[in-house]
């Protein structure tokens, strides 16, 4: 298995990827809202405001994590949310996932980003350097229907900080559905 960053061959098969694995987990309806999501991403969003990271064995994808950028009214503080995440069933449980992440996180912190967030499960999250907040300190783009798993890491010399809201995510995330 090999770690690949921001490599365009591996794109075309993401959405395809992300819909098997949401799909066997959420259902028919979640695997393509996410797979939708992960289409959009990849192909409307710019480089700049997104980042992919996979792991693959050779051609094949065995994970993806994508990460992109949500803006803050205090623009001092540069802040990517990560998610999609998606691990194919066959390749769970092996420590995927966190070289994924480590790998994502450790690349944005040398781009100079200052703070990844993320939505999901704090069991699992909080291993991998994440720490919950409250959208008072940190506001998502949209009311959460799940508060407890809004979590951020903090990659710079900033304490975790409290960010002025509104936050505004990339046009592909720019959906409630998905908060």
């Amino acid at each position: 298995m090999q770690v690949h960053t921001n490599d365009s061959r591996f794109y075309p098969d993401l959405p395809a990827h992300f819909q098997a694995v949401f799909a066997a987990t959420d259902g028919a309806d979640a695997g393509c809202m996410i797979a939708a999501l992960a289409d959009d991403l990849i192909n409307q969003t710019a480089g700049a405001d997104r980042y992919v990271v996979c792991a693959a064995a050779a051609d094949d994808v065995l994970a993806c994590a994508i990460f992109s950028r949500l803006t803050y009214a205090d623009p001092a503080q540069t802040v990517f949310v990560m998610g999609p995440v998606a691990v194919a069933h066959a390749h769970q449980r092996r420590g995927i996932g966190g070289q994924l992440i480590r790998a994502g996180v450790d690349h944005l912190r040398d781009q100079g980003v200052d703070l990844v967030m993320t939505y999901g499960d704090p069991a699992y999250y909080t291993r991998h350097g994440f720490h919950p907040v409250t959208q008072a300190q940190i506001p998502a783009p949209f009311m959460l229907q799940y508060p407890h798993g809004w979590m951020g890491q903090v990659l710079s010399a900033y304490s975790l900080p409290h960010l002025l809201g509104p936050c505004q995510c990339v046009p592909a995330f720019n959906d409630p559905a998905f908060w």
